[in-house]
């Protein structure tokens, strides 16, 4: 039977030589010195190569990392992976398509082919105008971040969790990958797609209540509304912390009124209110989005224009006692002032709030209408978009 030869002091101090070399080439990013130890065999004594690694890519460079790897050919765990493409993308944030960026990516893909697993998640914490954050990060959320296809579709087919949720308080609130994309400015479709080929649920709602369709709703993000929805995504699923809400209302909120007149057409609900009371077309008419609040009202949403004042008699007219001073008021909104005497809407006299209302009941919300009324003696005349209550 044969046995392990001991391990000898001297072997064991040559060793620990070789690594401490390594370490001073890397550090430098001294390619000819590193060049010399490989051909040396500085690598064969190696016992821990991710380790190594890892240290390469804190202190060397892209091409003395690619170096270590096609040398040892190691089994790269998932954490040094991740390091690695943390590194490369930092340099695609700080300077995207400069060569450093692409060949710390270019050293990524050639150390993919040593990895079989990339799921690895990291808590990282911080500290923003001196309170403790924490967000979590991952090779697929670089990807996403870096708005990459390509690396996405890489970092897929070696497997990941979609289901997982990103558990941070900060910026993912409890989502999936998909909300993270969904919720971005420079959102991708050719992303969002290859998350849904690999089943990741598209109807899911985080811990705000909000789901991808919401976020990519209120971003104003019409070419992803259409892919959610034409995938499965419920336009009508309540949203929102209390699910009082829907997307619909959140996306004229939001001002994405494209995105809103989609839903519309998709057929959402038009007349769903939010627990402060207003609908869709209530805050698109508060919005002035008349063609909007127009095909809303043709599929079935109420709204009663309103000259939000009020008044009492006299003989000459209606005195304003009281404006309704909000985006809902249309008098007030038009410089109508309390005191003002309301004689004529459309050329038609007024003299009680409820010939006021007849007039304006002849109109819809945003149509204009032109009001006569005397002020401390003097005739004046006003146009007065018609806003809704």
């Amino acid at each position: 039977m044969s046995r392990a030869r001991p391990k000898t002091a001297s072997g064991q101090r040559e060793r620990i030589a070789g690594l401490d070399a390594l370490r001073k080439s890397l550090s430098a990013k001294d390619d000819l010195e590193l060049t010399r130890l490989i051909e040396e065999g500085a690598l064969s004594r190696v016992r821990a190569p991710n380790a190594l690694l890892e240290y390469a890519i804190r202190h060397g460079s892209p091409a003395q990392v690619r170096a270590i790897v096609e040398v040892l050919k190691p089994a790269l765990s998932a954490k040094t992976f991740h390091a690695l493409f943390s590194e490369a993308a930092f340099w695609n944030y700080e300077k995207p398509g400069s060569a450093l960026a692409v060949d710390w990516l270019e050293t990524a893909r050639t150390a993919l082919a040593f990895t079989e697993n990339v799921d690895h998640v990291e808590n990282w914490r911080a500290e923003i105008d001196g309170k403790p954050v924490s967000e979590i990060h991952s090779p697929l959320l670089h990807a996403i971040e870096m708005n990459d296809p390509e690396w996405v579709a890489l970092l897929l087919g070696k497997g990941v969790n979609l289901a997982r949720p990103l558990e941070d308080p900060h910026r993912h609130h409890g989502g999936s990958a998909l909300h993270f994309v969904c919720s971005r400015k420079a959102a991708s479709k050719a992303i969002v797609e290859q998350l849904i080929r690999h089943g990741i649920p598209v109807d899911q709602p985080d811990k705000r209540g909000l789901t991808p369709l919401a976020l990519a709703a209120t971003s104003g993000h019409l070419d992803l509304v259409r892919l959610l929805i034409a995938n499965g995504a419920d336009v009508d699923r309540p949203v929102g912390q209390e699910r009082d809400s829907s997307v619909l209302i959140q996306s004229v909120r939001a001002g994405a009124f494209d995105v809103a007149q989609f839903l519309v057409d998709a057929g959402a609900d038009v007349r769903r209110r939010d627990r402060f009371g207003w609908t869709a077309a209530s805050l698109a008419c508060s919005r002035r989005q008349k063609p909007l609040v127009e095909s809303m009202l043709l599929r079935g949403a109420e709204l009663r224009p309103a000259l939000g004042l009020r008044g009492e008699p006299t003989t000459l007219g209606l005195r304003v006692t009281w404006l309704l001073e909000t985006a809902a008021g249309s008098a007030f909104a038009a410089g109508i002032k309390i005191g003002d005497i309301l004689v004529t809407i459309d050329s038609t006299h007024v003299h009680t709030i409820e010939d006021a209302q007849r007039c304006v009941a002849m109109h819809r919300a945003l149509d204009e209408v032109q009001l006569e009324l005397v002020r401390e003696g003097e005739r004046l005349r006003k146009d007065v978009l018609l806003m809704a209550l």
